[in-house]
């Protein structure tokens, strides 16, 4: 759904998959990433500093940090984000190519560094 741009679709399961999963992560981030395509700011702000708490204790949260602040918009934020999760060895770093939250940095210089430097350049 969040794909598809069905943002409150994907709003109401996240809600329900973080209600179910409190400490879920994949839930949480993504449903940062709906706050802020369907323009919830502050909640996607809210879950962004969540995110960044759990940094400390789990690699892919700076991915998910990233996830969700290119969806705020804040590509700066997210490339930071980005270069802690490749230098954590975070396994969703795989996405980068792939994943079209990631569309708007891919000819950023930095961008293209990090897809270097984990060989997804090719």
């Amino acid at each position: 759904m969040l794909e598809q741009r069905r943002l409150n679709d994907a709003i109401v399961d996240l809600r329900e998959a973080l209600r179910l999963q409190p400490a879920g992560r994949f839930p949480k981030s993504n449903l940062g990433v709906a706050y802020a395509f369907a323009g919830q700011r502050a909640e996607a702000m809210r879950i962004a500093e969540e995110l960044t708490q759990l940094t400390t204790s789990y690699a892919a949260a700076a991915f998910d940090a990233a996830l969700v602040n290119i969806g705020l918009g804040k590509k700066t934020e997210s490339l930071d984000w980005l270069e802690k999760a490749v230098a954590a060895k975070a396994f969703e770093v795989w996405q980068l190519k792939v994943n079209p939250a990631f569309d708007s940095l891919h000819s950023d210089e930095r961008f293209i560094r990090l897809l270097k430097q984990i060989g997804l350049d090719q």
